[in-house]
This record gives C-alpha cells, structure tokens and sequence, in this order.
C-alpha cells in the first residue's frame, strides 16, 4: 500500500486492514476517513461491522458468520491479503 502513492484501498479493504490491527470505531473511522470512507447507519454491513468493533469481535470465524447472518459478503478473501505468508 505505502509503495504504490496512486493505490486506494476499496473500502472493504481498510476495514479489513482495521480488524487484522484490531482498532476500536472511533480508530476504524478515522482509517477509512482517510481512505474517503465512512460506516453507515443505514447500512446493513457497516452496522454489523460497528457491532463487532464495539463488542471487540476481531476474529474473522465471527465476524464472517454475523455477516453470513444477514446474508452479507464474508471479510476472509479480503483479510487474506493481510495474513502473514507461510
């Protein structure tokens, strides 16, 4: 990311990177406020996300299956990108 000075996280992308750093709402929202993004009220996924930031749910099995719950795209394929190479 820091390499690249024309590379812009999706939004998808900085909330992963918030969960795998294991930031509380008010850190996430400045994150993605530099990325130019926001959580929404008004948004199922967002507000799943402020869930599990409030309670601190930063493992993924959690997290994907809240999102599941609701019928929402899981974080794993995102997350991977940020897991150390074995």
């Amino acid at each position: 990311m820091r390499s690249d000075p024309e590379y812009s996280p999706g939004k998808n992308t900085a909330i992963a990177l918030a969960i795998a750093l294991e930031l509380n709402k008010k850190q996430t929202e400045k994150l993605l406020g530099a990325a130019s993004y926001s959580l929404y009220e008004s948004d199922t996924f967002d507000l799943v996300i402020q869930f599990c930031l409030d309670k601190k749910k930063y493992d993924l099995n959690d997290i994907n299956q809240a999102l599941d719950y609701f019928s929402l795209k899981p974080l794993a394929r995102v997350l991977e990108q940020f897991s150390p190479v074995k």
